[in-house]
């Protein structure tokens, strides 16, 4: 492991599409196109690097937390129900919060077993809302080296308890290995019996993912990109899924499907830079004019630690200076203003993955 690289910095960050918790960091599943994994820096089995009181005690006094509104991601630099001990760590993080009376949107991405037991665990919350998201996927066992069965058998278990949300993540699709019409289509179709949404994303892929892949048999032929990359192949694939499934909603962004659950505008804002089609089921609520909330600008951003000076234009928060991704993700997320910075400052974990660190 790398010396220089902290791993309890990785403990809270405050990403894209929510504000990750992490008590473990590795994994033992050791998918081809893990992004960390290569990098000689996310051990390759589960490490605790934080008790999960103090983590939750940490969060609670962070700036960029607030109560009741900050969507939360657990152990999501691990799989979260990967092993016993990572699996008790994650429900241990949501009694936590539970004992606190959070009512935060907690979600828990996995390829792992829940059980029948674990899904009644899981409805047995009465204040903080969790959704369990499944990453299912259509790719073989060469390059992900777990059986599909155990994700069926999880989205299968979950479904028993309604009161718990249920997503079905279908990620990452990767060129000639999970992008036909026919994979795509079988795999939505078991899941749209069981979860209430499909989510679907393409494959951030570097030299080092390329080489890891070329080891399991794969030649990756595209470019290499920090964003994920998928084709209008694909994207015309899914849009013939939503006319042919008008009732089951399928998204390209995780915040547009759960700005939906939580019945609220895209709360990272795609509809400001995309063409949404007018059968989005949050259409209505993106492109309907909202007055903003009342707040104290200035003395909420101060107490992120943004000291720029700075203006607005209508809904548009405009900084003199430089913004890290995490205050971005909070203006956003939390302060509800579209945010331009002169300059920007990656996370730890985007710093790690480009070789900054």
């Amino acid at each position: 492991m790398m010396p220089q690289v902290d791993l309890t910095k990785l403990s809270r960050e405050y990403l894209k599409s929510y504000y990750s918790i992490n008590s473990y960091i590795g994994c033992t599943i050791n998918c081809g196109y893990c992004f960390l994994a290569p990098l000689d820096i996310i051990p390759m089995r589960p490490v605790q690097i934080m008790q999960e009181e103090q983590l939750i005690t940490d969060m609670l006094n962070d700036p960029l937390f607030a109560a009741g509104e900050t969507v939360l991601s657990l152990n999501n630099r691990t799989d979260p129900f990967i092993s016993p001990a990572v699996k008790a760590s994650t429900f241990r993080l949501m009694d936590e919060m539970e004992a606190r009376k959070l009512r935060n949107l907690v979600t828990v991405t996995t390829k792992g077993l829940l059980t029948g037991e674990d899904a009644a665990r899981l409805a047995s919350y009465r204040y903080i809302r969790p959704v369990i998201i499944v990453t299912y996927n259509g790719i073989p066992q060469n390059i992900q080296p777990i059986s599909a069965e155990v994700q069926e058998k999880t989205m299968q278990n979950v479904a028993t308890q309604p009161t718990v949300g249920l997503l079905h993540q279908f990620r990452p699709i990767i060129p000639g290995v999970n992008d036909t019409q026919e994979i795509i289509t079988k795999v939505v179709s078991f899941a749209k019996q069981y979860c209430r949404a499909t989510i679907y994303q393409g494959l951030r892929i570097n030299p080092s993912i390329k080489k890891r892949l070329e080891e399991r048999d794969y030649n990756y032929q595209g470019k290499f990109d920090t964003h994920k990359q998928k084709s209008a192949h694909t994207d015309e694939i899914f849009s013939l899924l939503r006319a042919q499934n008008p009732t089951y909603p399928i998204y390209e962004h995780t915040s547009c499907c759960l700005s939906h659950m939580l019945q609220m505008p895209d709360y990272n804002q795609h509809y400001s830079k995309m063409n949404c089609p007018a059968t989005c089921p949050n259409y209505l609520l993106c492109h309907s004019p909202v007055s903003l909330p009342e707040i104290d600008l200035q003395t909420a951003l101060q107490k992120i630690g943004v000291s720029s000076p700075w203006h607005t234009e209508g809904d548009t928060l405009y900084i003199d200076g430089g913004l890290t991704d995490e205050q971005k993700s909070y203006i956003k997320h939390i302060l509800h203003r579209k945010v331009h910075a002169a300059a920007r400052e990656n996370t730890y974990s985007e710093k790690i993955m480009e070789g900054q660190v």
